[in-house]
């Protein structure tokens, strides 16, 4: 009687084990999709770069928010940019340091900056808060 006993609880221990590690690993698995869509829109940047389309510099951000914002609605619209400096601007987030190097600056193509802009644009016109972190550069 007290095999039986035992044997039933490491066969619930088993199922537990079981099934907590497969949903961490569909869980992770999700966040993996995320990070391949977002590396996708950069894949796409440089597969356009190096098939001969020209790269502009787009935008000069400061705040990082705005740049999680326009991250999404490009990679939304399926507009291929870049990202420079990102890590380096998240090291200290909430201090400025102006010419120094706490911004990012992000890249498209080219041929996307029509479409590039009206997103921008937008996405100025609906934020609530007055401040802008955000300079574009005009196409040369």
């Amino acid at each position: 009687m007290m095999i039986i006993k035992l044997v039933a609880c490491v066969i619930i221990l088993l199922v537990l084990c079981y099934l907590f590690f497969t949903k961490n690993k569909k869980s992770k698995n999700r966040s993996d999709t995320e990070i391949d869509q977002i590396n996708g829109i950069e894949d796409k940047f440089f597969e356009g770069v190096n098939n001969g389309k020209e790269k502009i510099q787009f935008l000069k951000i400061d705040n990082q928010m705005d740049l999680v914002f326009i991250k999404s609605l490009f990679q939304a619209e399926n507009i291929p940019c870049y990202v420079e400096f990102e890590t380096v601007s998240r090291v200290r987030p909430s201090i400025n340091l102006g010419d120094l190097g706490n911004y990012t600056l992000l890249y498209i193509l080219e041929e996307d900056y029509d479409d590039a802009l009206k997103v921008v644009e937008d996405y100025l016109e609906s934020r609530e808060n007055g401040d802008i972190d955000i300079e574009i550069y005009k196409k040369t």
